[in-house]
C-alpha cells in the first residue's frame, strides 16, 4: 500500500511540474512551441486529467489506510452522490453554484453535463480536508465547520484557474470575480458542508489514523491551483489560495500540532 501511494506520488509530482513548466513556457516563451502548436490542447488535457486522476488514486489509498476500507467508502458515497447532485443542479438550474458550462476537455460527462472526473476530485478534497481538520484536534461541529473551510480554501483559486488559466468550464452567470457570481463561494459552502455533516452523523466521532502524506497531497492538489492561476494572471485567486493554507500552518503551530 505505501509503494502504490509513493509511485502514484511520484506520478503526481512529475506531472505537476510538467504542468506548470509547460504553462511557463507557453505564456512567456509562445515562440518555442509554435512547432507543436496543434499538440497545446492535448498536453493542456494530459496534464489535467493526468494530475487529477493520480491525485484521485493517491487519495484512496490514504483514505484506505486513515479510514478503513468501509468508511473510505462511506465517505466516497456521500461526496459523491451529494457533489454529482449539486453540479447537475447547477448545469441545469443555476443552484447553488450559478450557471455554468463544462467543456469537453476533462473527458467522459455524466449526463451530458458532469464530467466524471468531478465528483471524484471532490471526494480527494474532502476526505483529506477531514483528515487534517481531525488532526488539528478539532472536534463535534467544529470538525464539520472546519473541514468545511478547508476544503473551501481549494475552491479560492481553482475556480481562475479552471476557467481563465484553463478552458475547463465558463460561466453562463457572470460575477464580481473575472465572471465567478459571488454565489459560487456559496455553493461549495453549502455542498461542503452537506457532506461532511452527514459523514460526521454517520461515521461518528471515530478515531482516524494519520499521515503527512495527507498534508502533503492537499498541498498539491491546492498548490497546483494556485500557481496556475499566478500563471494565468489571476494575483487576487492566488493571494486568496496562499491565505488559506497559511491559516492551516497557522491554527497547526498554534495547537503544536505536526502536519508533516
Amino acid at each position: 500500500m505505501v509503494m502504490l501511494l509513493r509511485i502514484g506520488f511520484i506520478i503526481s509530482i512529475l506531472i505537476f511540474i510538467f504542468s506548470i513548466l509547460g504553462l511557463f513556457i507557453l505564456k512567456f516563451f509562445p515562440h518555442l512551441t509554435a512547432n507543436v502548436s496543434s499538440l497545446i490542447p492535448f498536453f493542456i488535457k494530459f496534464g489535467a486529467i493526468g494530475f487529477t486522476l493520480s491525485t484521485i488514486f493517491c487519495s484512496f489509498i490514504i483514505s484506505i489506510n486513515c479510514f478503513g476500507f468501509f468508511r473510505m467508502l462511506l465517505l466516497f458515497s456521500i461526496s459523491f452522490i451529494t457533489s454529482l447532485t449539486m453540479e447537475l443542479s447547477s448545469t441545469y438550474n443555476g443552484f447553488p453554484f450559478g450557471n455554468y458550462k463544462y467543456t469537453d476537455f476533462l473527458g467522459y460527462k455524466i449526463l451530458n453535463e458532469v464530467p466524471i472526473i468531478i465528483p471524484l476530485s471532490w471526494f480527494s478534497i474532502v476526505s483529506l480536508s477531514y483528515l487534517i481538520a481531525k488532526r488539528l484536534l478539532f472536534s463535534g461541529f467544529s470538525l464539520i465547520i472546519a473541514s468545511t473551510l478547508f476544503g473551501f480554501f481549494w475552491d479560492l483559486s481553482l475556480d481562475f484557474a479552471m476557467t481563465k488559466t484553463y478552458p475547463f468550464w465558463y460561466w453562463i452567470d457572470k460575477g464580481f470575480l473575472y465572471d465567478m457570481p459571488i454565489k459560487n463561494w456559496g455553493g461549495w459552502l453549502f455542498t461542503l458542508f452537506i457532506i461532511n455533516f452527514v459523514f460526521y452523523v454517520l461515521n461518528g466521532n471515530s478515531s482516524e489514523r494519520y499521515s503527512k502524506y495527507v498534508f502533503y497531497l492537499y498541498l498539491l492538489i491546492v498548490g497546483f491551483s494556485i500557481l496556475m492561476s499566478l500563471l494565468g494572471g489571476g494575483i487576487v485567486p492566488f493571494v486568496f489560495g496562499v491565505l488559506g493554507i497559511l491559516i492551516i500552518i497557522s491554527i497547526s503551530m498554534i495547537r503544536n500540532v505536526k502536519l508533516w
